[in-house]
């Protein structure tokens, strides 16, 4: 089953220390934070993404699909009695959201700013 979510992202620590100040302030390890940093290395590339490709691995800015593994499972902020509430998810999308409204101004948010 195809998720949008990302599940590694490499840089040399030249590259990284060049552009971390370009990274919003996320809390890693909850929803959203991938969806963003996967749109900015895009956009390395000259590549736009929208709602149809976001769910898509691009070549040269993602690697294809089979190369990494991640074990199926539900994860714990896509649960009925946590999803859109909590707060680390909130925050990380508030901050995707606004880094999108400057950088891909076309990606349009939910009220719950979801794609």
């Amino acid at each position: 089953m195809k998720h949008m979510g990302r599940d590694l992202f490499a840089a040399t620590k030249k590259w990284l220390v060049g552009h971390w100040d370009e990274i919003p302030d996320f809390v890693i390890g909850c929803s959203d934070f991938d969806l963003m940093l996967a749109c900015w290395v895009r956009l390395q590339y000259g590549i736009i993404t929208n709602k149809k490709n976001i769910i898509e691995h691009i070549f040269p800015a993602e690697i294809p699909r089979g190369y990494i593994a991640h074990q199926n499972h539900q994860s714990h902020w896509s649960k009925p009695d946590y999803q859109n509430v909590a707060p680390g998810q909130k925050h990380n999308r508030l901050r995707f959201k606004e880094w999108a409204s400057k950088n891909l101004p076309q990606l349009k948010f939910t009220a719950l700013n979801t794609l």
